[in-house]
């Protein structure tokens, strides 16, 4: 039963059959039939509206009709916002640009309306020409549209967002609680290209043009350019911006709508939440092989005239343009395998409807093979489909026994005869590269052999080189003629299936000759490719022959007896042995008039990167992560977008190039990186032992990472920071490093951004450098250089050429030089009188010191009196001040007076608990019916937001004033309200989804209670039957009136 209203306001009940329509940002209305009241089925015209679910509906349309001795009206109402703003003028007129919220400020004021920003909406300035004057709702939805937003109304109110609804975990489902479910995909509007104009370069000069850029979809690889209408927007002075919209309006042109027809489960007990317009919710329908998370943008529910629903109908569009593409497009890359089960399974169906089509052979299809029980019942020709496991397979009856006839591709010999030809390269390689070291070994400090073997090496590797590249052409050519071939065949053989299917005939012959065909095919291509590897094979050998006898043709007898000679010399000059060496060294040091000596060793930083490309600089080379979830792209975070970094998408599993460690080693590994909205960050040390085959012999963790706070980083969400993690490897030889990561909500963005990732030996941190293998220069070693005159002696440590990191110089006036570098003294150092400019100190004691600066990483003072501390972070247990201040200047907290000022909208205090709502009082601005004011919330939210929406409960207080406009309002959000005067109970309780207030013991009326107001109702009733039994004017039938 509904609540009808006419103009005066009086109220009358009714009983109506009505449907009720919803959509985003859309229409909300009411349509139905009233059977019963005689006052609104006769009464019913302008300004009658009714109250659904705390709403009003005004009716727009009435059409009584006589049913004979019965009347019902047929009615259609829409929501009382849309009613009001549709028959309401904004008469502002806007041109050029202006902020979101002054057009919404001009559209709301005066209209009986308020409007409520939530505080995640950013929107920039909107230019609009000739803008106003119009009606409301029109102004409203135009300007909604172009900000990209959507809104709720709830009674006086509109919320407007970034996107209304929930994610639900609603689960609708084929013979479940869905009747049916129908796709319709609009094709007409696809396209996969569009061009856009922005602002002319010069305003003063059109012949330089416009702002241009362009966009073409993905798709356009399989179905061709497909172009759109051009966008042409002066508002664009950003090209990235206008390839933004151009992205969305190609993305988006192919649309796909899906409509539910749902039951009400309600009826049977089951609980579960009703979907509105703007959630997401999951519909599954096996039978179409449907299972998508769709947004619904519309929905119809219709209800008898008890009010029980009897159905929905839902409207959803949100499914992604790739997602399209996967739904309904097949992979053109499917393999063979997967095109030969596809074929059997048409095959199997249309057979099993057409059994023993030809009248005389009969086919079996399941799990196990039938008998010949009695002898004779198979007969000869009859197919058998067998079901084993994931696969089917195909018999044919010989007359004893079932025949297997294979329909499947075997490529095993053709990888079979690759393998073999890999194999023999390698080898070759393998024995070209030991007769050059044999060659450079006989050479030694010959240089011209050496380089003769060298330039031999060389043309080996080039040889080989070419060979591999040819065998991998013509290996990706096979393996590209295979696939087309296999596709062509399979579609051919599907397509005759279909047909025989249509026919309502099919005849088994027909499918056995085409599968013969396909075999003997595979088998003339099988025999093709052998001759081409055996040709690839023996050319090879014959260019292995000709790189052997070069290389002995090279290293005959003399060149290594010119060998031999300069050997014996450097023998008699340094030595033969090891004992040796240091004394002929030493005595030419002593000899010459100048001698250097350069001792190279590794840097003290550690060793090198293990880590190839470990900045993206190539792309994604030498990473791998199965599922596609692993990228690289520029963000401003890092060099301001200028430079890659790794992205992790959601249910990313990344792996890193595998590298060789030292047993039982400490190792260091650094990571850049940022991220968002994270469930976990998990980093492991995947190893094995020399000799394992395993992918790896343990998994180590090294880095559990968890969420800061729920939807939250585990490095940082405002800025890339730097983390480092040291472990030692244990008793393992070689590995790899693994990076898994996964988002928290499934409604927000969330992915972790990493770079500069530098795995090394050794636990000092470090700046990150490239692996040797990436870098474009050799990473030298520091080193020592000594040099010896006749009459001084300086040693310096070097870090490159011409970087000199220290240096000390015995001069001949007995003067010791040192330069840029750090002196190591014993426990006792005294130093009569002198000047420290720069200096390092362990432990001192200082009586007084004048110090201009100090950098100190640990200070214990006992008190301090400065005038300023600058520090990145400050400690202490009690701390004594006037006033606290942010940095940006938007807090103040003045402990004299105890105030905390925020000098900024949307911001406050909040409290998160783990596992429950967040708790938070905010402070904001907007304005209550035109009249600008400011806010207090005070809130708790389910979803962990800031905002106001369904999982708020809370309290809003608001002020305003516009010259002599006074607007107050106070709103409250929750099921139930108790005022309560202590905690003992006994107060009353509102609850606003019943629309009930209990335990109310009195209302007073300008002084009179209701209950005294009742009781002299009663008395005039009761007087007025005293009345008409006095005067025998009857007795009227009353009731008593009381509390």
């Amino acid at each position: 039963m509904l609540t009808f209203y006419n103009e005066k306001g009086e109220g009358f009940g009714a009983q109506v059959e009505f449907t009720v329509k919803n959509a985003v940002n859309g229409e909300r209305s009411v349509s139905g039939t009233i059977i019963s009241n005689d006052r609104v089925l006769s009464g019913i015209d302008i300004g009658w509206k009714f109250e659904l679910n705390g709403e009003f509906f005004t009716i727009v349309f009435a059409k009584p009709r006589d049913e004979g001795r019965n009347l019902s009206v047929s009615f259609d109402a829409v929501h009382q916002f849309f009613y009001d703003f549709e028959h309401s003028n904004c008469y502002t007129e806007f041109n050029g640009s202006h902020r979101f919220e002054v057009y919404i400020e001009a559209i709301f004021n005066d209209s009986g309306y308020r409007y409520q920003i939530e505080p995640s909406v950013r929107v920039n300035s909107i230019r609009k020409e000739n803008f106003g004057n119009a009606k409301r709702l029109e102004m409203f939805k135009d300007i909604i549209k172009t900000a990209g937003l959507e809104f709720s109304v709830s009674g006086k109110v509109v919320l407007i967002t970034k996107k209304i609804g929930s994610d639900l975990s609603t689960v609708v489902r084929k013979n479940f609680n869905m009747n049916e479910l129908v796709i319709e995909k609009n094709i007409n509007k696809f396209i996969t290209y569009k061009k856009g104009f922005g602002a002319w370069k010069d305003e003063e000069n059109h012949s330089k043009g416009r702002y241009t850029s362009e966009y073409e979809s993905p798709l356009a690889r399989i179905y061709g350019r497909i172009e759109g209408e051009p966008v042409t927007d002066e508002r664009y002075k950003d090209t990235g911006k206008l390839l933004e919209r151009l992205k969305i309006e190609v993305d988006n042109s192919y649309s796909i709508s899906v409509q539910l027809d749902m039951e009400d489960l309600t009826r049977a007990g089951y609980q579960y939440t009703q979907p509105r317009a703007g959630d997401y919710i999951m519909a599954i329908n096996e039978t179409i092989g449907f299972w998508e998370k769709i947004r619904i943008v519309s929905f119809e529910s219709s209800y008898d005239v008890t009010g029980r629903l009897i159905n929905h109908k839902v409207t959803c569009n949100d499914i992604g343009s790739v997602q399209k593409q996967i739904s309904s497009e097949s992979s053109i890359l499917r393999s063979v395998g997967q095109s030969k089960e596809f074929a059997e399974s048409a095959l199997a169906v249309a057979t099993k409807a057409l059994v023993s089509a030809d009248g005389k052979n009969t086919v079996y299809y399941g799990a196990t093979k039938p008998k010949d029980e009695p002898i004779g019942t198979i007969r000869r020709g009859d197919i058998l489909y067998l079901t084993a496991g994931e696969d089917t397979e195909m018999y044919i009856w010989n007359g004893s026994e079932w025949e297997l006839k294979k329909l499947k591709l075997d490529t095993t010999e053709l990888e079979k005869e690759f393998d073999k030809v890999k194999k023999a390269a390698e080898q070759a390689s393998e024995e070209s590269n030991r007769r050059s070291t044999e060659a450079l070994k006989k050479a030694s400090t010959s240089e011209d052999l050496a380089k003769e073997a060298k330039k031999i090496a060389d043309d080996n590797v080039r040889n080989l080189n070419a060979f591999k590249t040819s065998v991998q052409e013509e290996r990706e050519n096979l393996s590209e003629e295979l696939k087309r071939y296999s596709r062509e065949e399979t579609e051919s053989q599907v397509t005759s299936v279909r047909e025989a299917f249509t026919n309502r005939f099919v005849a088994k012959s027909t499918y056995l000759e085409n599968v013969e065909g396909i075999n003997q095919r595979f088998e003339i291509l099988k025999r093709d490719n052998e001759v081409k590897l055996a040709d690839y094979k023996q050319g090879i050998d014959g260019r292995f022959a000709n790189i052997a006898s070069q290389m002995a043709g090279k290293v005959n007898e003399a060149d290594f007896q010119h060998v031999k000679e300069t050997s014996q010399l450097y023998e008699r000059i340094l030595g033969n042995t090891e004992q040796g060496l240091p004394d002929k060294i030493s005595r030419l040091v002593m000899s010459n008039e100048i001698f250097q000596t350069e001792v190279g060793k590794y840097s003290t930083q550690g060793g090198p990167n293990m880590l190839r490309n470990s900045r993206a600089d190539d792309g994604l080379k030498y990473w791998s992560e199965a599922n596609g979830r692993l990228g690289f792209t520029a963000h401003t975070f890092y060099f301001n977008g200028q430079k890659r970094m790794f992205e992790l998408r959601p249910g990313a599993v990344v792996k890193s190039p595998r590298f060789i460690v030292k047993r039982n080693t400490d190792y260091n590994l650094n990571i850049l990186g940022f991220d968002n909205n994270s469930k976990y960050l998990r980093v492991y040390f995947c190893k094995r032992k020399k000799g394992s085959t395993a992918d790896f012999d343990d998994k180590q963790l090294v880095f559990d990472g968890k969420p800061q706070w729920t939807d939250g980083p585990v490095f940082n969400n405002l800025k890339a920071v730097k983390k480092s993690f040291k472990f030692n490897i244990g008793d393992f030889d070689d590995g790899y490093l693994q990076f898994e990561f996964d988002r928290n909500n499934p409604n927000k963005w969330g992915g972790f951004f990493m770079t500069e990732l530098d795995f090394y030996e050794g636990t000092n941190d470090r700046k990150w450098q490239p692996s040797p293998e990436d870098s474009a220069k050799p990473i030298e070693a520091v080193r020592t250089q000594m040099t010896l005159l006749s009459n001084s002696w300086s040693v310096k440590a070097l870090n490159g050429p011409g970087d000199v990191l220290g240096a000390i110089n015995l001069n001949p006036d007995g003067s010791v030089k040192i330069n840029e570098g750090l002196i190591s003294i014993g426990e006792k150092t005294y130093i009569k009188d002198g000047v420290i400019k720069k200096s390092m100190i362990g432990n001192a004691q200082i009586g007084t010191a004048h110090i201009g600066e100090i950098d100190a990483s640990q200070a214990r003072l006992i008190n301090v009196s400065a005038k300023n501390i600058v520090a990145e972070g400050l400690t202490a247990n009690v701390i004594r001040g006037g006033k606290l201040s942010s940095l940006n200047g938007k807090s103040d907290f003045d402990l004299q007076t105890g105030w905390l000022e925020m000098n900024q909208e949307a911001v406050g205090i909040r409290n998160r608990f783990p596992g429950k709502p967040m708790q938070f009082l905010v402070f904001g601005q907007g304005s209550i019916n035109g009249v600008p004011s400011a806010y207090t919330q005070l809130m708790s939210n389910r979803n962990g937001t800031t905002g106001i929406e369904h999982t708020s409960a809370g309290i809003q207080i608001w002020n305003g004033k516009l010259g002599n406009n006074i607007q107050t309002a106070i709103t409250f959000y929750g099921k139930s309200m108790d005022f309560m005067p202590n905690s003992q109970g006994g107060g009353i309780i509102m609850n606003t989804e019943n629309r009930t207030i209990s335990n109310l013991d009195n209302i007073y009326f300008r002084g009179t209670s209701l209950v005294t107001i009742l009781d002299l109702i009663n008395k005039n009733f009761e007087g007025i039957a005293t009345h008409f039994e006095y005067n025998r004017l009857g007795a009227p039938g009353r009731y008593k009136v009381s509390v």
